[in-house]
């Protein structure tokens, strides 16, 4: 009878030993517990986990299991917290402008609502027609040669204006997302922080993929 199929002994002996430490090491973790300190080198850093109940508060560690967590701390994530929701509201309803404003696929604009006539037939009503910055697409390709650490002004002579930006706090000052109208239809963005572009989406252009 052919024992091809058998284990060596050693092998198995070191196949025991791998499962006992694997079962073995989620359960010293849970003794042994986490807790999280914050790199006393980042003097110029402050976050808030609150998952973990520990603030990180340049370069010091307070914790609701070590001394508590100062109000004033808890007051500055709350605002920032605010904040950001408000930006990142300004930004959605920003891009729901532009892909309104868009064209249909068939080159038409989409029809506005329709107005309703006056109470009184013998007034007329006159309503001026409101200004709006004219949105010009960009072609994807052009959209993808701008890349990570392009200066503001580059972008600006590449691009142009675009016709959504908002202003949002950072770790080290605030970051510009600026939101441009695509050729296909589609919204794109870039994040610049301190004149230069940090990232931009999609990463990468239709053709290219």
């Amino acid at each position: 009878m052919s024992r091809c199929c058998d284990i060596p002994f050693f092998i198995a002996q070191r196949l025991c030993i791998l499962l006992m430490l694997a079962f073995a090491a989620p359960a010293a973790a849970q003794e042994v517990g986490f807790h999280w300190v914050c790199d006393p080198t980042e003097r110029h850093t402050r976050f808030y986990r609150a998952d973990l109940g520990v603030v990180c508060w340049d370069g010091r560690t307070y914790s609701h299991d070590n001394g508590g967590i100062p109000q004033h701390m808890l007051d500055y994530f709350e605002q920032n917290s605010r904040k950001v929701k408000q930006k990142v509201d300004e930004m959605n309803r920003h891009i729901a402008e532009i892909k309104a404003a868009a064209p249909a696929n068939n080159g038409t604009p989409r029809p506005g609502p329709s107005a309703e006539p006056p109470a009184n037939p013998r007034v007329r009503a006159t309503v001026a027609p409101a200004e709006t910055t004219p949105v010009v697409p960009v072609a994807p390709e052009v959209f993808a040669s701008i890349g990570a650490g392009m200066p503001r002004t580059a972008v600006l002579d590449k691009l142009g204006k675009p016709p959504g930006s908002i202003t949002i706090p950072g770790d080290e000052g605030f970051i510009e997302i600026w939101t441009y109208q695509l050729t296909d239809g589609s919204a794109a963005k870039l994040k610049i922080e301190k004149g230069v572009v940090l990232s931009r989406e999609p990463k990468t252009a239709e053709h290219e993929r």
